[in-house]
C-alpha cells in the first residue's frame, strides 16, 4: 500500500513538471526566435541501473526492488528552424541555418548572449540593439553604429546605407559544434550562454548560415502538438489523483475494519 502511494505521488509531481512546461511552452508563443523546451521521462529502475553500472552484465551489481514509476529523466531544448514571418522593417532579420546572433548584455559583465531573435532596433546614439537585453555585435566583437534605418542587408549580414552605400559592419554569427550543450538564460527569454566557451564554437567548415532583412523567426511552438500534449498530461494528472484517492479511501476502510476486530 505504502508503494502504491509512493508511486503515485511521484506520477502526479512528473505530470505537474510536464504541465508546467507545457504552459511556458505555449507564454512564449510569440516570443520571437524562442526555441521549446521537452521534457524526457524514465522508469526508476533504469536511472538506478544507469547509476550503479547494472547495464553492464559483466559486473553485475544486485538491486533492491524498486517500483516501475516515471519520473522525470531531463529538460532539453528543441532548436528546430521556426517558421519566417515578412515583416517589411528594416532593422528585422531572420536566420536561415543554425547560426545565432550574438548580443553584449547593456550592464557588461563580460556574458554573451547568443539568440535567434533578430528583432533589433537602434538606441539613441544610432547603435544596432535588441531593446531591453543589449548590443548587436558584428564578427570581430565591436558594437555597429548605424545612425540610420535606410539600411540594407545581404544573406551574409553585411549593413549598407541605402542612400550613399556605406558600409555600417557585418553582422556577427556564431554556430556551435553542441547546440545540446547551450543553456538558457533565465535574465532574458530567448538568450542562451555557452558555458563551453570557445571549445563549442564551430569551425570555418560549418555550415553556411544565411541572414534575411524584414523577416522574423516565429518561435518552433506548434500549438496543435502543444495541446494535444497539455490534453493528456492533464488526463494523466487527473487519473492518477482520482486513483489516488482511492487508496486513501481503501487505506482508511482497512484501519477502520482492524480497530473495529482488534
Amino acid at each position: 500500500m505504502q508503494k502504491g502511494f509512493y508511486d503515485l505521488t511521484s506520477g502526479m509531481l512528473t505530470q505537474n513538471r510536464i504541465l508546467n512546461n507545457i504552459s511556458n511552452n505555449l507564454g512564449n508563443m510569440a516570443t520571437t526566435g524562442y526555441k521549446r523546451d521537452e521534457l524526457m521521462t524514465k522508469t526508476f529502475d533504469d536511472r538506478m541501473q544507469t547509476r550503479t553500472g547494472d547495464r553492464n552484465k559483466i559486473n553485475h551489481t544486485d538491486l533492491a526492488e524498486a517500483a516501475m514509476l516515471r519520473t522525470v529523466d531531463e529538460t532539453y531544448t528543441v532548436f528546430e528552424q521556426g517558421h519566417m514571418t515578412e515583416t517589411g522593417r528594416s532593422l528585422d532579420f531572420g536566420i536561415y541555418g543554425d547560426a545565432f546572433f550574438q548580443i553584449e548584455p547593456f550592464d557588461g559583465g563580460g556574458t554573451t548572449y547568443y539568440t535567434r531573435n533578430g528583432s533589433f532596433t537602434m538606441d539613441e546614439d544610432g547603435a544596432l540593439i535588441l531593446q531591453n537585453v543589449g548590443y548587436v555585435l558584428n564578427g570581430q566583437g565591436g558594437h555597429i553604429e548605424l545612425g540610420t534605418d535606410k539600411v540594407k542587408c545581404d544573406s551574409k549580414g553585411l549593413i549598407t546605407n541605402i542612400d550613399t552605400g556605406e558600409e555600417y559592419g557585418t553582422i556577427g554569427l556564431v554556430t556551435f559544434t553542441d547546440t545540446n550543450a547551450l543553456l538558457k538564460s533565465t535574465d532574458a527569454e530567448g538568450m542562451f550562454t555557452n558555458p563551453d566557451g570557445d571549445g563549442n564554437i564551430a569551425g570555418a567548415d560549418a555550415p553556411a548560415s544565411e541572414i534575411v532583412q524584414c523577416f522574423l523567426e516565429d518561435s518552433n511552438v506548434n500549438l496543435t502538438d502543444a495541446m494535444a500534449d497539455m490534453i493528456s498530461a492533464e488526463r494523466a494528472f487527473q487519473s492518477t489523483t482520482q486513483i489516488l484517492r482511492m487508496y486513501d479511501e481503501i487505506l482508511n476502510t482497512t484501519v477502520t475494519e482492524i480497530a473495529r476486530h482488534s
